[in-house]
């Protein structure tokens, strides 16, 4: 924590954070909160939480505890963390951002969709179609994108209902 703090001295960018939860261990879980060091291309835990329960409550209180001790609750900087798609972080600190990690999100689409897809080959192609997405720079190069993508697999997602919303509910979770 004391590098982060002193990297925020000379460094203007938003400042990255993961927050990975509940490595079972036992009887117990371990949840770390790391940081990206913007400047050596790497991820420092910065703080680790030891918990008896997977209660969302418990995570929520560790974030925003982490905030106030180090006083990154009140600064003006932006923080982002990301997470899996168990927490909602929105509104602990002001300066907060929380997004998704697409990895997490990957495998939940991929989970989902093959319980809706018989089909391998339309399984696979919506997974790079979902991956290809997540590449794009800006919100109207995603939506163009997306559109098109849409139009291209519509025989994909003719053949049930729920297909297309569950694509578009993996795709377009961006920020809670």
């Amino acid at each position: 924590m004391v590098e982060m703090l002193s990297v925020m001295k000379s460094y203007e960018g938003v400042m990255v954070l993961y927050y990975d939860p509940t490595y079972n261990i036992g009887d117990y879980y371990v949840s770390c909160l790391t940081w990206y060091h913007p400047f050596f291309n790497k991820y420092e835990i910065i703080a680790m939480h030891v918990h008896t329960t997977r209660h969302g409550e418990l995570h929520k209180d560790f974030i925003e505890a982490v905030g106030r001790k180090f006083g990154l609750s009140s600064l003006t900087r932006i923080f982002l963390i990301i997470t899996d798609m168990e927490f909602n972080f929105k509104n602990l600190w002001a300066n907060l951002r929380h997004l998704y990690c697409s990895l997490h999100l990957n495998r939940n689409l991929k989970k989902k969709l093959a319980e809706l897809l018989l089909d391998e080959y339309a399984l696979c192609d919506l997974n790079v179609t979902f991956i290809e997405l997540k590449t794009v720079q800006t919100y109207a190069e995603f939506d163009k994108k997306l559109k098109k993508e849409v139009e291209e697999h519509v025989a994909i997602f003719a053949t049930d209902p729920e297909i297309i919303e569950v694509f578009m509910k993996y795709c377009t979770k961006k920020q809670i």
